[in-house]
């Protein structure tokens, strides 16, 4: 969409800016649907075309908007009118925990919240918890918050790996009181997404309840976690 918004704005000569929220060719396999054969003929074709689009559209703009660090350090060199955004957060309605890590000893419930495709890898944290599990003495429970293309194939992934017991899918939950119930009766938060991500305001809200949280070390979160200290990476 954004390569068709440049090109449109190319025709009428009009300027524009740019909202940039992660890197484009890291996005190409998510976005491009065809499989079997036509993924084999035109990904590769699609692929060049996406960072033809990329280098021009961002070379062009006017100003430009990156969330997250890892985003900015990529486009710079193709156009240095270009600012880091904060995620937002409806800090108004937040309580902040600050004491929460003295309170309360690490348990066995982990969360994650976000969306539901294959980006994220989720299926790796499934994965994971099957492992966990195995192990004698332990006894996982992992909440799932969003929804997204990849639920249903993620929910058969849970049986067919016999977690049923183990795992939740609770679906979309908006932003607020609810939410925040989620964050706080958990005991850990995890973040299993292999890259495109800016920087994922999930682990602003997580932080913000003091839950100890858990991340890969890919697009901008090393930029604002600190591995050890923050969160683990």
């Amino acid at each position: 969409p954004a390569g068709i918004a440049y090109l449109a704005s190319k025709l009428h000569k009009k300027p524009y800016f740019l909202y940039l929220a992660s890197i484009w060719q890291e996005e190409t396999e998510v976005l491009f649907r065809w499989s079997g054969i036509k993924r084999k003929l035109f990904l590769g074709i699609y692929h060049r075309i996406n960072g033809l689009l990329e280098k021009y559209a961002v070379s062009n703009a006017v100003s430009i908007l990156t969330a997250g660090a890892a985003t900015l350090l990529h486009y710079k060199n193709l156009n240095n009118k270009i600012e880091e955004t904060i995620p937002r957060l409806n800090w108004p309605e937040i309580k902040i925990q600050t004491d929460k890590s003295a309170t309360k000893c690490i348990g066995n419930n982990l969360l994650y919240v976000g969306g539901l495709m294959s980006r994220k890898g989720v299926d790796y944290l499934i994965k994971a918890m099957s492992i966990l599990n195995n192990q004698k003495g332990y006894e996982f429970r992992l909440n799932v918050v969003g929804s997204g293309p990849e639920q249903m194939s993620l929910e058969k992934l849970v049986m067919d790996l016999g977690l049923s017991d183990a795992i939740r899918f609770h679906g979309h939950i908006s932003n607020g009181p609810k939410l925040y119930s989620m964050y706080n009766n958990s005991d850990i938060f995890v973040l299993p997404t292999p890259y495109g991500e800016g920087f994922p305001r999930v682990l602003y809200e997580s932080m913000s309840q003091g839950l100890p949280s858990i991340a890969t070390n890919v697009s901008g979160i090393p930029h604002k976690v600190v591995n050890e200290k923050t969160a683990l990476l």
